[in-house]
């Protein structure tokens, strides 16, 4: 197992501070619900949570997760408190959002989590939700119930944020003083239910200008095109070929915009509409998967940002979403 310094809700953050222009926040998850892949739990799933961030209780003696554990299958009883301490944190995340008190969702987050995301309190990661814009999301199932030799659990989770960005993680939760908290999250291939995924892969790369000459980083698609036929879902398979590690974004664009105006002020990030992110920031030679669901024709474009305090200026490209045939 890994430690990922990022998770699927914090890269929602990552990626709002994108659409500021710093690097790329929130997401909310609706509610699920026995070992052979639960059920949708009902959309009335209530949030119970302490309401408040109290660090000195909520968080002490979470255990610390080993990347040598090994797991075995939950038994029955097991199994639906792992599901049903998910449902409860996705319905205070989705209330949370909604509400603008992150505190719900937070108080049920673990001291190792909010390290993970690079919090040192849980004051802090409060106040950073605070600014972070909200998208709720739909979890659509839960299966593979699992108990691990580090005194951990975790559940495997499809679920999607707004109307499109799907996900396909490993939740791990952690036993602190009786109550299980939401410790970390690692992402898993994705396999969306759908009769359809094109793949479609994107290089962030070096290319030479043809009119200067130089050399610049750009997002290159591999296919040789930009327009990509409007499928049931499309999986960006990205590589990263530049000295720095870069994040990914998908926005949905007005109607003959040029994303390069988000670069120099001439369109506003209100104006556009976050879709998804990479997971983590993708390290030289690395690479990552972006899968959205059912994008309607139209116009988009990748942002990709440099991880950090780097330099590097924020890269552009347009794309379309054509219909078939």
């Amino acid at each position: 197992m890994t430690n990922d310094r990022r998770s699927t809700f914090c890269c929602m953050r990552l990626a709002a501070v994108a659409l500021a222009l710093g690097i790329f926040s929130s997401a909310g998850i609706a509610p699920v619900g026995a070992q052979d892949a639960s059920p949708v739990a009902s959309p009335e799933t209530s949030c119970v949570s302490p309401g408040a961030v109290d660090t000195a209780t909520a968080v002490a003696g979470t255990p610390v997760a080993s990347d040598t554990a090994t797991g075995t299958e939950a038994d029955e009883a097991t199994a639906a408190t792992i599901f049903a301490t998910i449902e409860n944190y996705a319905a205070c995340f989705n209330e949370g959002q909604a509400t603008g008190n992150a505190a719900l969702y937070v108080a049920l987050e673990s001291s190792n989590y909010l390290a993970s995301l690079g919090y040192s309190s849980a004051e802090e990661r409060v106040a950073d939700e605070s600014s972070s814009p909200a998208m709720q999301a739909s979890l659509l199932s839960l299966d593979n119930a699992m108990v691990w030799d580090d005194g951990r659990v975790s559940a495997d989770a499809e679920l999607v944020l707004g109307d499109h960005w799907y996900q396909h993680l490993r939740i791990f939760l952690t036993d602190a003083n009786g109550a299980w908290l939401y410790d970390q999250e690692t992402p898993l291939p994705p396999t969306p239910d759908v009769d359809f995924v094109a793949v479609n892969g994107l290089s962030l790369t070096e290319v030479e200008d043809e009119e200067t000459g130089e050399s610049g980083p750009a997002i290159v698609s591999l296919g040789g095109t930009t327009d990509f036929t409007e499928t049931e879902g499309i999986i960006f398979n990205v590589t990263n070929a530049l000295p720095e590690a870069y994040g990914l974004a998908v926005v949905a664009l007005p109607e003959g915009a040029d994303p390069t105006g988000l670069l120099d002020g001439s369109l506003s990030f209100d104006e556009v509409t976050f879709l998804g992110a990479t997971n983590d920031v993708i390290a030289t030679d690395g690479a990552a998967d972006l899968t959205l669901l059912g994008l309607p024709v139209g116009s988009y474009a990748f942002l990709a940002f440099p991880d950090g305090e780097s330099e590097s200026a924020p890269l552009t490209a347009a794309f379309n979403i054509v219909a078939a045939g």
